[in-house]
């Protein structure tokens, strides 16, 4: 059948009576293919037409859903812009530095309206800003300065606001204008100065706490040591004796323990980086401990690698404190056997030290209550050896602040091994802070003091028992013994003889009126030679340093340690000229 359009178009053409079939048969079949080509043309623009229907639809509606989505975007930057506003503050200045806008809540904060601000200096928003030059470089460099400025409100009060300055850029990637974006932070930063103020008031406290509570132990211990160097003394009350003389050195080491984990809680613990010899700080403690092995029938050994050095850089206090916790620790859980101290290279200044027993070893359990505050493998043992369980707690927190890590390997009835690594860096050999020979060929007693028979010795000390307590110490010599109460006294004293008169002075730190830094620094104006040994019931590695510096010749911490108090004496009275 021909397409009708086709068919019409041939009848106007030749006439309304036009039939088709009259026609040659090559031409009605040229015909035939022309009406097909009529058809399928139609059809492709119906499909089209309805494609486009489609297509026009489905625009509108995706049109639809992106104004939407717009409409969407355009509240939600309201409502950032509104939640920004009301929570920052924010302004913009040219590039010639004048302010070009200033939002409310900087105006109400400020309690000055926009237009004082607008054609300002932006510099002159800030109060005693040392950041000005370093902020404009980067800036104009198109990068973003941050840091704390201070703005001064009208009232008077100053505010801390933590700025975010930077550039704003057109699509040539030039600078246009720029932008200052701040956060209120002034109650942070009051609370951050109260905080540093209590902290600062805690450590006070401690360091008071250490010196009043050192004080009396002193005067326990060292009366007790002198009491049970006394030959007439009953073997009953000789016991009695001895048995205070323990019980202060416990209690010595409790304090010195609870006072250590408070600084480590206040962060107040750092640590020093000075020449130590490793190998003699193991020997050391290990000598330290050699009455309490003794009397269990235990060994102690000391295994030092001999390709390692011997001379490093760190905290020699820290590490014997470390050590000890750990050998004593060992020794106190160990019946038969003995405790060995392992030192060897674990890496290129990585040091691995192992504390090793032949004790009642741990369980899986119990392991997991170790080196926590105040905890112990469990309730008898508490009951049976005592201690307070901060030892392996302090411990572990040494070590971490030596940049190591500290564990355990052990099995029930088969012993322990406490291990640490830290970072120790290889030294070559330097002398120390203060120099402390406590060598078994240089120990010291009374007796060595005895020889000398014109010696006068200058004791500074402000509390009475102390006095008394040296007095005592030096009793069966023939030295004498000055005493001023305070660090002015003993400058008047000294000033009042010539400067060959005394032999050496004993200066304690902490005492009214002029504490010993202040009366030591003096005496060193007029004289060089003499002798000073710093006493402290609390004394660190500030006070250490400072005395040096000072002009101190060395000190001795309280409680006094009578061996240490004499050999000390020995060495600088047989040095001094006089």
């Amino acid at each position: 059948m021909m397409n009708r359009i086709l068919k019409r178009q041939l009848k106007r053409h030749f006439s309304k009576e036009f039939d088709p079939t009259s026609l040659d048969e090559n031409v009605q079949s040229l015909l035939e293919s022309v009406s097909q080509s009529y058809d399928e043309f139609a059809k492709e623009k119906r499909l089209l037409e309805n494609t486009l229907e489609l297509n026009s639809e489905e625009l509108f509606a995706a049109n639809k859903k992106v104004l939407e989505q717009n409409r969407e975007i355009d509240t939600e930057l309201q409502q950032y812009k509104h939640a920004m506003e009301s929570a920052m503050l924010v302004n913009r200045f040219n590039l010639d530095g004048t302010l070009s806008f200033v939002n409310e809540k900087f105006c109400i904060m400020s309690g000055k309206d926009e237009s004082y601000f607008l054609g300002k200096e932006h510099c002159s928003l800030y109060h005693d800003n040392p950041h000005a030059k370093a902020m404009k470089q980067k800036i104009f460099a198109k990068e973003t300065w941050s840091g704390t400025l201070k703005h001064k409100a009208k009232n008077g009060e100053v505010f801390v606001l933590n700025a975010t300055i930077f550039p704003i850029l057109n699509a040539d990637n030039e600078i246009t204008c720029f932008m200052s974006i701040y956060q209120d932070i002034t109650e942070i930063e009051k609370s951050r100065i109260k905080a540093l103020e209590l902290d600062k008031s805690k450590s006070l406290f401690i360091a008071n706490m250490s010196h009043e509570l050192r004080t009396p132990l002193n005067s326990i211990i060292g009366f007790s040591q002198i009491l049970k160097k006394q030959e007439k003394i009953p073997e009953k009350l000789r016991g009695f004796i001895e048995r205070i003389n323990v019980s202060g050195e416990h209690l010595l080491k409790l304090i010195n323990s609870i006072l250590d984990f408070s600084k480590i809680e206040a962060g107040q613990v750092q640590l020093e980086k000075i020449e130590i010899n490793l190998y003699e700080i193991a020997n050391s403690v290990m000598t330290q401990q050699e009455p309490q092995a003794r009397e269990k029938g235990l060994s102690l050994r000391v295994l030092y690698d001999e390709q390692m050095p011997k001379y490093f850089l760190g905290d020699s206090l820290r590490l014997t404190q470390i050590l000890t916790n750990l050998v004593s620790n060992a020794l106190k859980f160990t019946e038969h056997g003995g405790v060995s101290i392992i030192v060897s290279y674990k890496a290129e200044n990585r040091v691995r030290c192992e504390v090793k027993d032949t004790g009642i070893g741990l369980s899986e359990k119990a392991k997991e209550k170790l080196f926590k505050q105040f905890s112990q493998a469990d309730e008898s043992t508490t009951r049976e050896y005592g201690g307070t369980g901060l030892g392996l707690s302090i411990s572990k927190e040494l070590v971490t602040l030596m940049g190591g890590k500290i564990w355990v390997e052990s099995e029930e009835h088969k012993g322990s091994s406490f291990i640490f690594e830290i970072n120790l860096e290889d030294a070559k050999h330097a002398d120390p802070l203060f120099e402390d020979d406590n060598s078994e060929e240089h120990k010291a007693s009374v007796q060595d003091l005895k020889h000398f028979t014109e010696k006068k010795i200058l004791l500074a000390e402000d509390n009475v028992t102390n006095q008394f307590l040296v007095e005592a110490m030096l009793d069966e010599t023939d030295i004498q013994l000055d005493i001023a109460n305070n660090g002015l006294e003993a400058l008047n004293l000294f000033h009042a003889h010539t400067e060959e008169y005394y032999s050496l002075i004993l200066m304690d730190l902490q005492m009214p009126i002029m504490n010993g830094f202040e009366a030591t620094e003096r005496i060193r104006k007029t004289n060089q030679t003499i002798p000073i040994l710093g006493l402290s019931a609390n004394i660190d590695k500030e006070d250490i340093a400072k005395a040096k510096v000072l002009g101190m010749n060395n000190y001795l911490s309280k409680p006094i340690d009578s061996e240490k108090f004499f050999r000390t004496l020995l060495k600088y009275l047989n040095e001094s000229k006089f």
